[in-house]
């Protein structure tokens, strides 16, 4: 197993070059956008993501000794019907974590019939345990500064250029901090989504009621978590 630095935001709540946010007061790891099928639909040959995204889950698991994996929406790709890549390889990959931990499936936008996809898994749209609460995003919430709210959805990334015009690109965490709100990256690297440092619109609208100015911003770079700073000092940087 590759050596891998975590990042810390609070006691319990730990950033993973995983793509995934370890919460140790509970045993619990999220990831959010496996995005199932992407390959079948969007005509790619190769089709070995579900293998990838499989390998980094165990390895999550067995690093952290976790006991549950939510899987924080959109876990397959097609608005539609379901695919056959997407009916084998989701049902495969849970099967598959099963054997290691208990599985929750957040519904996403993308995952209509999921139900009849995930044997064994519980299936929501909002998991609410101890001080944490998981949904993919698409829910109109308020924030709750008690509470930490995990949400997918936005596949937030960075195209960035340093002083010395050296190009950076990388998936990153967005926590709102004062708001109480984490977004995590998408697990699947095919989804990689749209440079936060452009001026847009989020598609949450939790984040409607977030100040995203000050939200921290956290880059996955060489198998290790980075601290960037405040995202709204990092907009003079776009790449």
């Amino acid at each position: 197993m590759i050596s891998m630095k975590d990042f810390a935001i609070s006691k319990n709540v730990i950033l993973t070059p995983y793509l995934a946010v370890v919460l140790k007061d509970i045993k619990t790891g999220v990831i959010a956008d496996l995005h199932i099928g992407m390959e079948e639909t969007s005509m790619i040959s190769t089709r070995l993501q579900t293998v990838e995204m499989t390998r980094k889950t165990r390895e999550l698991i067995v690093k952290h000794k976790l006991e549950r994996i939510v899987l924080n929406g959109d876990l397959k790709y097609s608005f539609g019907k379901r695919t056959r890549q997407e009916w084998d390889e989701l049902a495969n990959y849970a099967e598959d974590i099963q054997k290691l931990a208990e599985v929750v499936a957040i519904k996403g936008n993308h995952d209509f019939y999921i139900q009849n996809m995930l044997k064994g898994a519980e299936v929501k749209e909002l998991f609410k345990i101890k001080k944490y609460r998981i949904t993919h995003g698409n829910l109109d919430l308020k924030p709750e500064k008690n509470i930490l709210t995990i949400i997918g959805n936005e596949h937030p990334m960075i195209k960035m250029r340093d002083e010395v015009g050296a190009k950076f690109e990388a998936s990153v965490f967005v926590h709102c901090k004062k708001e109480n709100v984490l977004v995590l990256p998408a697990f699947n690297p095919l989804s990689r989504g749209a440079n936060i440092l452009n001026e847009g619109e989020w598609l949450s609208p939790i984040l409607s009621k977030c100040d995203m100015g000050s939200s921290e911003i956290y880059a996955i770079a060489d198998d290790e978590v980075v601290e960037l700073g405040k995202l709204k000092k990092l907009s003079r940087l776009v790449g």
